[in-house]
């Protein structure tokens, strides 16, 4: 038991430096203005996946944090000031893992006799966990600033979060799932054979 508790700390601990290093880099956002679609979630993803929903609401914790910070320290874009808000920044960071796990969770236990469940488990799980961080971070800044997105973009705020969603996080979920899935199916051949 004591290991395992080692093995989830020190895989938790290199997720979240790793989304640190993705948020502080050009490595973790896709340059397409004016939203630059982030690969900041597959690290949390990728964790609740392996090891549960506690590992992915930790390191979702760590991403959210990390985009609070940064929006304070490094802002860049035309949105960050928004992000100011950990409503924004960290509520649906937190909530990426634990989504993610219990849809792959839920589909692995559904599936598992299949020879595909597996894959459809974490690419689910990937997209599902995607999702959460796009619709949850584009509902509250719907919620909480639609007048901002008005001023700022001269457009209808609805179709704003919309236009994003369909976009940015559709490209978002694909990347997360194709990602997810090279990931999490080589260190489960890997390293976790029977080791969980």
């Amino acid at each position: 038991m004591k290991q395992m508790s080692t093995r989830k700390l020190v895989l938790a601990s290199v997720m979240v430096a790793i989304t640190i290093i993705l948020a502080y880099t050009p490595l973790g956002l896709l340059p397409i203005p004016p939203i630059n679609p982030t690969i900041l979630h597959i690290p949390t993803i990728i964790i609740a996946i392996l090891e549960g929903p506690i590992m992915g609401l930790i390191v979702g914790l760590g991403f959210g944090l990390t985009t609070l910070v940064k929006a304070f320290t490094m802002p860049t874009m035309v949105l960050d000031p928004l992000f100011m808000n950990p409503l924004i920044s960290v509520l649906p960071r937190a909530l990426i893992g634990v989504g993610a796990y219990y849809v792959y969770a839920l589909l692995k236990n559904l599936l598992g006799k299949l020879k595909a469940g597996e894959t459809i488990a974490v690419t689910a799980g990937a997209i599902v966990g995607s999702f959460i961080n796009t619709i949850g971070v584009l509902g509250m800044i719907y919620v909480l600033y639609d007048d901002v997105i008005v001023e700022k973009f001269s457009m209808n705020a609805q179709k704003f979060v919309i236009a994003v969603a369909t976009t940015s996080g559709v490209g978002e979920a694909v990347v997360a799932a194709v990602a997810t899935l090279a990931v999490v199916l080589a260190l489960k051949k890997v390293y976790y054979r029977g080791n969980k």
